[in-house]
Parts: structure tokens; sequence; C-alpha cells
């Protein structure tokens, strides 16, 4: 009698001890899902925000075509500085340099991707940049720039 209770109590305890080895890797493998689901997520909103930045850009390049304003997303640094000299101006302040690796070749969309800005804030300030009076004699006039934004859907 005492043999077979000897062998219920170790028939338990070996049983108690694979299930707790489950348990463990159970919780192993739901940590591990949970991480990769939060890299995924954090993926997807990366995204997301450069899926927003281009559909931007876009807008830009549509007012580019139809003249409103000078430049678009996808001009190069040099092209900008070449088409808005007063640019520099707001670049130099955000510290946004021509790199020599990227010459000719870093657009405004690249730059604002990279820093994650808003597109049409760094935008407005580069046009309002260049409407705005050369340093000089004091005018009583201020020009109005207004403010253009991609209509949200």
């Amino acid at each position: 009698m005492l043999g077979w209770l000897g062998l219920a109590w170790l028939t338990v305890l070996f049983g108690l001890v694979v299930l707790a080895r489950r348990m463990a890797r159970t919780r192993f493998f739901v940590e591990r899902l949970d991480f990769q689901l939060r890299q995924w997520l954090e993926e997807v909103r990366r995204d997301q925000q450069r899926v927003h930045r281009l559909v931007e850009a876009l807008f830009w390049d549509r007012l580019y075509r139809d003249e409103r304003v000078p430049i678009t997303p996808f001009m190069t640094l040099d092209e900008v500085l070449r088409v808005l000299p007063a640019a520099r101006r707001v670049l130099a302040a955000r510290n946004v340099q021509s790199r020599p690796a990227t010459r000719g070749v870093e657009t405004l969309l690249d730059v604002v991707l990279a820093h994650e800005w808003d597109l049409s804030d760094l935008m407005n300030e580069l046009l309002q940049a260049a409407a705005a009076p050369p340093a000089g004699p004091e005018t009583t006039e201020t020009p109005v720039i207004p403010v253009i934004r991609p209509r949200s859907s």
C-alpha cells in the first residue's frame, strides 16, 4: 500500500514538473509573440507616416504643377536653394545641411522622412521665408501668406 502511495506521489510530482515546463514554454512563446507584434505595429505606424508624408508631397507637387508654389518636395536641397535662396535660413534653423555624400540626391521629402517632421509645416515655412521682404527699411505692410494644407478625407 505504501508503495502505491509513493508511486502516486511521484506521478503527481512528475505531472507538476511537466506542467510547469509547458507553462514556462508557453509564457516564453507568448512574450516572444508579444514582442514581435509590438515591433510589427511600430513598423506599420512608421509606414503609415511615410504614406501620409508621400500623400502630402503629392499634394505639394500638384500645387507646383499648377504654379501656385515655386518648389516641390521632390526637388533636391540644391534645387530648392537655387529657386528660393531665402530657404537657406529655414533649413539652417532646422539644422538641415546638404552633405557631400547626398548632394544632388537628397530631396525635401527625404529630409522630412528622416527627421519625422510635418511636410506642410516645412513647406509653409519655406514659402513664407521666400515671401518675406528683404532686410532693409521697415515697411508698414506685412504680406499675408495663406497657410496651405492638404484636405483630409
